[in-house]
């Protein structure tokens, strides 16, 4: 009799990462450079926090701001 074989289960690698990020961290997510996304926090466009001298994101803050953005792009016919 053969072996039972397991269902493989994949998790979404997203959702294994840690939620705070640090700008590094955000900028690999976004696959932009780290100055870039200074650039965009200093514009306030990008929802993070400051600790101390330390910027700090959150990794589903930063998805549902570029899934809004996104949508928003959608909606001016971009």
């Amino acid at each position: 009799m053969p072996a039972k074989q397991v269902p493989t289960i994949r998790i979404d690698p997203l959702e294994e990462a840690d939620d705070v990020l640090s700008v590094g961290d955000a900028a690999a997510l976004l696959k932009v450079g780290r100055n870039c996304l200074y650039d965009a926090i200093a514009r306030g466009e990008i929802p993070h926090r400051r600790i101390g001298k330390h910027l700090r994101l959150s990794r589903h803050g930063l998805m549902r701001w570029l899934e809004s953005w996104s949508s928003q792009g959608a909606k001016k016919g971009q």
